[in-house]
Parts: structure tokens; C-alpha cells; sequence
């Protein structure tokens, strides 16, 4: 019986279907070669082999090459990385762009309102102190007046002198002298003379500082003061606190029973008691 040939075949496009039949076409025609006694290959035979082969080698010279795909496949991954890490940093530095403006926001807030404060303050003492000295003025006068009246008229002893004086004296504590203003009886200054306290209170702002001077008023536990109503409390640049309460009262009640609350703002809080007075000058203390 004549060995049947091969018959003509049609290769894949896959890569690996055209290898797999091609690697069978051929062992197919080796087979029938051997079997043949070496008799001639048909040329169509041939010529189908060859096309096969040369189609093969094509597509493998066209396939790319995965050694140089994975690489850039890492080099991709590297690039990312570094993009993700870079990214992070730079969101984490506009978060705390954003947390130092912030903080330089609340401080300028806090200075400005400190000012404000500090501005009233001055401007109340200020008239209150021109006003001192208008009565003042206007007493000085008046004893130089009379004392002028009274070296016309004769000399006069230190007593008589220290009799006219008392009598003018009662006479403007009627009149001219003021005692202090309204927005000064309600105020209750404490001295603060811990440096740790005073940097401790410092870190606080204007809310927390009056709910800090509230705490220790309310757990003083006495009820002249517990119900006391603070508008504000500031610290001034001395590092002492300076107190407003709604009235003068609350105040006076503060400074009364100091004791009992102060304390519990801070080692070495003490509450300043104000005293008023006033020196006049030109009176001789000499005897005839």
C-alpha cells in the first residue's frame, strides 16, 4: 500500500496553535519519509513546509520580548511609588502649612482682643486720673488762697491752719474728688507671683482663662461669691489677671472673701486691695 503524504495545510495565527501544527505537519512527513525508502518529497509537500516555517519564524521575531516588557513593567511600579510618596509628602506639608496658619490666626486674635482690653483699661485710667488732679488743682488753689487771706489778716498757728484745712478738705470730699470709676469697682486684680502659673495662665485664651476664674470661684464653696457673674478675665502683661465681674458689689464680695477662692487660680495668687488717697502740697507744718 503507498504511503499517503501530508495533505496541504492552512496555519493559526496564534503563535502556539501554528507551533503546535507545524511540530505535527512535520513529524507527519518525517514518518512518511522513513517509510517511503527515501523517496522524493512531493514539491507541494515542500513548499507548504517551508511557508509554514518562514510564517513561524516571522511571528516569532515580531513577538516582544518579555525580559524587556517586565522590566519596564518595574520601572513603571518604581516610578508610581515615588509619585505616591511624594504626593503624600506634600499633602503632609500643607497640613501643617495649614495647622501653623491657623495657630498664627488664634494668636493674632487673642493679641488683638488683649489690646482691645488693655486699650480700655488705659483709657479709663487716664481720665480718671485727670480728673484726680483737676480736684486736686482746684484744692491746692483754694488753700493757697486762703492762706494768703490769712497772712493779711495775722499770722496763723499750725493748728488753726491744720482746722482750715480739715474743713476744706470735708468740704471737696463733697465736691471734687471722685473716687474710682464704675469699670474700676468692678474690677478685681490678682497678683500672680509664681512664674510656672503665670506662663501656665498665659497658655490659655480669654474663654478658657474666665472659665478657669469661674471653677475656682464656684468650688470655693461659699455662697456670698458662687453665684458671682465674670463679664471677663485677661491676663495683663505683669502676668497678673485682671477680673470684671457685672457689678461693684461682686466685686467687693470677691476682694472680701479672697480667701476662701484665689488660691485656686495658682500658687502665689493673692487678690490686690486698692486703696485711694490724696497728697496736697504748700501746706507749711511750721509753728510760729
Amino acid at each position: 500500500m503507498a504511503m499517503q503524504w501530508p495533505q496541504q495545510a492552512t496555519w493559526p495565527t496564534p503563535i502556539h496553535e501554528h507551533a503546535t501544527r507545524l511540530s505535527t505537519y512535520l513529524q507527519d512527513t518525517l514518518n512518511c519519509i522513513e517509510h517511503t525508502n527515501s523517496q522524493p518529497v512531493p514539491a507541494d509537500l515542500v513548499k507548504t513546509i517551508i511557508h509554514g516555517t518562514v510564517t513561524f519564524i516571522l511571528k516569532v521575531q515580531h513577538t516582544p520580548n518579555l525580559n524587556a516588557i517586565s522590566d519596564a513593567l518595574r520601572i513603571l511600579q518604581t516610578e508610581a511609588k515615588a509619585t505616591a510618596d511624594e504626593n503624600a509628602q506634600t499633602l503632609s506639608d500643607i497640613k501643617n502649612e495649614l495647622k501653623s496658619s491657623t495657630e498664627a490666626v488664634r494668636q493674632s486674635i487673642a493679641a488683638t482682643q488683649q489690646n482691645t482690653n488693655t486699650g480700655e483699661e488705659a483709657r479709663a485710667a487716664a481720665k480718671e486720673a485727670s480728673e484726680t488732679s483737676k480736684a486736686v488743682l482746684e484744692m491746692t488753689r483754694e488753700i493757697k488762697t486762703r492762706g494768703l487771706q490769712n497772712q493779711a489778716n495775722g499770722p496763723m498757728t499750725y493748728a488753726a491752719m491744720a482746722a482750715r484745712c480739715q474743713t476744706l478738705a470735708g468740704t471737696y470730699n463733697t465736691q471734687s474728688p471722685k473716687g474710682p470709676s464704675a469699670q474700676a469697682q468692678r474690677e478685681v486684680i490678682v497678683n500672680i507671683r509664681d512664674s510656672f502659673t503665670i506662663q501656665s495662665l498665659r497658655a490659655m485664651n480669654s474663654r478658657n482663662l474666665k472659665a478657669h476664674v469661674e471653677r475656682a470661684i464656684e468650688q470655693s464653696g461659699n455662697e456670698n461669691i458662687t453665684n458671682t457673674k465674670i463679664v471677663s478675665s485677661n491676663q495683663l502683661k505683669s502676668g497678673d489677671l485682671s477680673i470684671k465681674t457685672a457689678n461693684n458689689n461682686e466685686a467687693e464680695a470677691l476682694q472680701q472673701f479672697a480667701d476662701d477662692w484665689v488660691h485656686r487660680i495658682g500658687n502665689r495668687a493673692t487678690v490686690r486691695i486698692p486703696t485711694y488717697g490724696v497728697i496736697v502740697h504748700g501746706i507749711s507744718n511750721d509753728t510760729p
